[in-house]
């Protein structure tokens, strides 16, 4: 369980060592991004429908799609803001040795969740019938 929070607080300290603004916020973000990809790579693997990810129609307005799409995210930032709040995420001990191996994991871990992304999305439109290959 301490991984739990010994990885955000990694993350947290790589973006104040990168001197970025906002790290906390960058954090959760972070997070929140992952964890919707997540989401998204399971739904698309056991061929569940969108409205389990994303509860929204295409046929409403723009503005109502951005409406919902902000309570969504507003949502899941919330509760992972409430989960690992800033103090908690500065107790934790984080070695350089570890802000350096994120430095060098997170992008490439984000590339590949977005390339696994790109695969089920393919997989989904060939067996919809919708891509020929």
């Amino acid at each position: 369980m301490k991984i739990l929070i010994k990885l955000p607080a990694i993350i947290y300290r790589t973006y104040i060592d990168r001197g970025q603004d906002i790290p906390y916020f960058r954090t959760i973000v972070t997070l929140v991004s992952i964890l919707f990809l997540h989401a998204v790579h399971v739904a698309l693997l056991f061929d569940f429908p969108s409205t389990y990810i994303m509860p929204w129609s295409s046929k409403e307005t723009k503005s109502v799609q951005w409406f919902y799409g902000t309570i969504y995210f507003g949502i899941l930032y919330a509760v992972i803001a409430m989960i690992y709040q800033k103090g908690k995420l500065e107790k934790v001990t984080v070695t350089q040795r570890q802000i350096k191996r994120c430095k060098l994991i997170l992008p490439i871990y984000l590339t590949v969740c977005i390339l696994l992304l790109v695969a089920l999305l393919i997989k989904l439109g060939v067996e919809k019938g919708k891509i020929n290959l």
